[in-house]
């Protein structure tokens, strides 16, 4: 077994727990997570030229090559 540690908002960890509640299905952890899925896809996907202009500026900001 893996284990992932992601940082998130504390509202949105609290809503989560809230949700999930204990799963007595399979078919409940799936739901769980097909509502999870509907609510992240929900919003506009930033534009990834946006994304690489933040990457390269970040590392230009950062400590230059040895």
């Amino acid at each position: 077994m893996s284990r992932v540690q992601s940082s998130i908002p504390e509202d949105d960890r609290d809503r989560s727990v809230q949700r999930a509640g204990p799963f007595k299905s399979p078919e409940d952890l799936r739901r769980f997570f097909d509502e999870c899925d509907t609510r992240r896809n929900a919003g506009t996907e930033p534009d990834w030229d946006e994304h690489l202009h933040t990457i390269e500026a970040s590392r230009a900001a950062g400590l230059p090559n040895c």
